[in-house]
């Protein structure tokens, strides 16, 4: 919780409060990535390390994330993105990588001669990979 000398102004963070946050984000990234940050912000609400304020969102959860990934505490993967688009074309290092890639990606349309269709629509494109792992073998139940 945020630590307040009167209403007006938060105190600072001690370094060991710091690393305390630090550490909720590595754990809950470790299990949970990728995430956006809004997620994690709401996960480190919702296990009470941190307030629900738009102050704890902008400069604890944005700041520390970012300080995190160019200190590769986390890894860059560890946070979604779902409005910027890279615009590449995928290479391998090898054609070996190539063949693994090839492999593990690999999904035989289940849909093709069915008698219906099945689509799913979600609101929040920040829980689209949540979804993406429930829904990733094509069958609904």
């Amino acid at each position: 919780m945020p630590v307040r000398v009167n209403r007006s102004r938060p105190t600072r963070r001690s370094r060991a409060q710091i690393a305390t946050i630090k550490a909720a984000i590595h754990d809950l990234l470790g299990e949970e990535a990728p995430c956006t940050v809004r997620q994690v912000f709401y996960r480190l609400v919702s296990a009470g390390v941190i307030g629900k304020t738009e102050g704890e969102y902008k400069s604890t959860v944005v700041r520390l994330l970012g300080e995190m990934r160019r200190n590769h505490e986390i890894e860059f993967s560890w946070i979604a993105d779902n409005t910027r688009w890279m615009r590449k074309p995928r290479t391998f290092s090898s054609l070996e990588k190539m063949l693994q890639h090839s492999a593990q990606a690999y999904r035989r349309s289940v849909w093709d001669d069915q008698d219906c269709y099945c689509e799913i629509w979600l609101e929040k494109d920040a829980l689209a990979g949540v979804l993406l792992e429930v829904t990733a073998d094509g069958m609904c139940r």
